[in-house]
């Protein structure tokens, strides 16, 4: 299990480290300003989200951010269809980021950072089952409540790169560690059935009820506009 309460403790540190006058000394500031960003790749996810970003572009070493994940049946009808979702979907995330700059220029920094995850996911599902852990009888149902939820912590390195005067694309990738929470609640006719669920190719994670620690992947980029910037 994620202990949560960890976390301030390993940000602190981070931050006491990365600060240190002794530590990747520069002599002059990179390219820095407030940006907002979009991450288009959510839109096309398996769970479909609109996230957009705000982020402090670090003026010599340190840079901080937040990411907002929105994600509703009417916004993402179009990708929801034919899925395993229903009318009822809804997604919401939030992801803070602290980045140190490792390397830089006046086009671009390399960083290395760290990003704590939260994110929330219900539906109502029709003509489905699930099934309690990864053992024991499949539970079919004519209607559920579903609900997800997932905590962690991300290890990032990426880049980020300006382009023309007030644009820029930062492209990361990472790893971590996280806990995910699958309930289901309300069901309706239940009938437990005699054996597991199959899964043949992809996983379907969402058809096991229950907690499981992840080793948790994380990557993508982001455009962003940067409203003001040196």
């Amino acid at each position: 299990m994620v202990k949560i309460k960890l976390i301030p403790f390993l940000l602190f540190l981070l931050l006491l480290l990365f600060s240190h006058n002794g530590f990747f000394q520069f002599d002059k500031p990179i390219y820095s300003g407030l940006t907002i960003s979009v991450m288009p790749l959510s839109l096309i996810d398996y769970t479909p989200r609109f996230r957009v970003g705000v982020e402090r572009l670090p003026v010599r070493k340190i840079g901080y951010g937040i990411d907002v994940g929105f994600g509703k049946s009417w916004l993402n009808g179009w990708r929801l269809s034919g899925g395993d979702w229903g009318n009822d979907y809804s997604f919401y995330e939030i992801r803070p980021e602290l980045k140190y700059v490792v390397k830089r220029d006046d086009r671009y920094f390399l960083y290395c950072g760290t990003e704590l995850l939260y994110l929330l996911m219900t539906d109502r599902l029709e003509d489905n089952c699930y099934q309690k852990g990864y053992s024991g009888n499949a539970i079919s149902y004519d209607r559920a409540r579903f609900q997800k939820q997932k905590y962690g912590i991300h290890l990032k390195a990426g880049v980020s790169h300006r382009l023309f005067e007030h644009f820029n694309v930062d492209i990361y990738g990472g790893a971590g560690v996280a806990e995910r929470v699958i309930e289901y609640s309300e069901v309706v006719n239940p009938v437990e059935g005699d054996g597991d669920i199959f899964v043949e190719w992809l996983p379907q994670n969402h058809l096991f009820e229950g907690k499981t620690v992840l080793f948790h992947l994380t990557m993508g980029f982001r455009v962003g506009y940067i409203i003001s910037c040196r």
